[in-house]
């Protein structure tokens, strides 16, 4: 809609560590259970009208294990990665090395309940000289500190081009400080291959029992992805005219902005991401989601009994762009049903009965339109400041009840495409009902559509409430 050719893409977890401990603990092998959990990710972005371009399962993409093989190969050939006998946890009762959530303790840095391999609260790697008070994830045993031969990744030789690359903020700031935490601790060698038999294969000799370690593998995995839209996209990695946004979640911070970018480093042939849009935790009736505890509302389930522009439209006012926010069922009944079932409604009936014959409206609408669009720009992303904004374009469009017919066509004409990105099937509709011209998803940004007109306004409510009964549904 600004003329930019994107494409999204996406991957499933596949080769984590905890993997094969839940699929144990569910009868399963890894390889269904892998299956299963992405089957039901694949699901829940179709239901949540969520288009990817490419989307892999590593175990199963043809080309994922052998570039990634070839990238750690090349990278290694570089000198940046070395073997090292490095501190591992070793459980003596269940003689098995302890790796990521194999082992569990408190974090050194924050003092929270973590795991081996990253505090989720303050975004530290952690490893056996960082837990506290470890034990084993399995029997609950103190394990011992053991050295173990492992391929490690030289991140601290690479401080220089790191800073460079950090020294203009492209992440918002509490990521940005954990980069400058990073920093002032000094930046931590990390081991990246693990003894395992899940996982892609390591190739360095001495090391045929071990495996990439599942977080490293990611980051040469995003531009495997990539490679399956075409020879030309994978080309994007390599152009500097070209702009990679990489959007997850805080808990990830330590990959995306030092491990992955490290290895990008390391191996010399691709280049480094532009922005990071970073979310922070969005916890359930104020604690974190767990499906452990059933603390959860499945995406699956939700999307299941509401409409899914309804769900959009909560989770992009409300998401924990900056700092942790709530989720309710009640509160996101509660809003919707006041802001889209009823102020929207009434809005766009307002919008579209009016009479008159000033002018203007269209112009303010389309200088607003802008801010919209520019709150959706990577620089300064934010589906939230989107909303609202939005939201007071459909609130000054029904204030203008004396605008010309015509303006109030391209009015409306206007919130259905600003609204695209938002609420995608509510914007489709109302650009069908009044007629305008093109694909909505190709018009241009901000351009109201000439030729639209309001006389066929349907009478059937565009939002109809949420229901206890639709709540009651959506919960397992």
């Amino acid at each position: 809609m600004q003329g930019h050719d994107v494409a999204l893409i996406c991957s499933a977890d596949d080769h984590q560590s905890y993997l094969v401990r839940k699929a144990e603990a569910l009868g399963m092998t890894p390889d269904d259970a892998a299956d299963m959990f992405t089957d039901d990710i694949e699901r829940t972005l179709s239901l949540a009208s969520i288009e990817v371009d490419a989307f892999t399962r590593p175990r199963r993409s043809p080309n994922h294990a052998t570039f990634v093989r070839s990238f750690f190969m090349e990278a290694a050939a570089r000198g940046l990665i070395e073997a090292r006998d490095y501190p591992s946890f070793a459980c003596p009762t269940c003689e098995r090395t302890l790796y990521d959530f194999d082992a569990v303790g408190r974090c050194g840095y924050c003092g929270a309940a973590c795991d081996g391999g990253l505090c989720e609260e303050c975004g530290r790697l952690i490893g056996a000289g960082s837990l506290v008070e470890p034990r084993c994830g399995r029997c609950g045993t103190t394990p011992n500190v053991v050295p173990t031969r492992r391929l490690v990744l030289l991140i601290s030789q690479l401080e220089r081009e790191l800073s460079d690359f950090h020294a203009s903020p492209r992440s918002r700031p509490h990521t940005h400080g954990l980069w400058k935490a990073f920093l002032a601790d000094g930046l931590p060698d990390t081991p990246i291959s693990i003894e395992s038999t899940w996982g892609v294969p390591v190739d360095v000799p001495g090391f045929d029992s071990h495996r990439w370690w599942v977080w490293a593998e990611m980051g040469p995995g995003y531009i495997a992805t990539t490679a399956t839209l075409g020879e030309e996209w994978e080309d994007v990695w390599r152009e500097a005219n070209a702009e990679i946004v990489q959007f997850f979640g805080y808990d990830n911070s330590p990959f995306q902005i030092l491990l992955h970018p490290a290895l990008l480093l390391a191996h010399g042939g691709y280049r480094l991401p532009d922005h990071f849009i970073v979310n922070e935790f969005y916890l359930l009736d104020g604690s974190k989601f767990s499906s452990t505890r059933n603390h959860a509302v499945w995406g699956v389930d939700i999307l299941s009994n509401v409409p899914v522009d309804v769900v959009r439209y909560f989770l992009a006012a409300t998401g924990p762009e900056t700092e942790q926010t709530n989720f309710t069922l009640r509160e996101f009944q509660n809003r919707v049903n006041h802001e889209l079932a009823g102020e929207l409604e009434h809005c766009i009936r307002l919008t579209a009965t009016g009479s008159g014959v000033r002018t203007g409206l269209v112009a303010n609408l389309v200088n607003r339109a802008q801010m919209v669009g520019a709150a959706l720009e990577p620089q300064a992303f934010s589906m939230r400041q989107a909303t609202a904004l939005w939201a007071d374009m459909v609130r000054e469009a029904a204030r203008a009840e004396d605008a010309t017919p015509e303006e109030r066509a391209q009015a409306l004409s206007l919130l259905a495409s600003t609204a695209a990105p938002l609420m995608p099937e509510f914007a489709a509709r109302l650009w069908g009902v009044l007629g305008s011209p093109g694909d909505l998803r190709t018009h241009p940004w901000g351009t109201p559509a000439s030729t639209a007109a309001v006389d066929a306004m349907p009478a059937e409510p565009w939002f109809a409430a949420v229901s206890d009964a639709q709540l009651a549904a959506s919960q397992r």
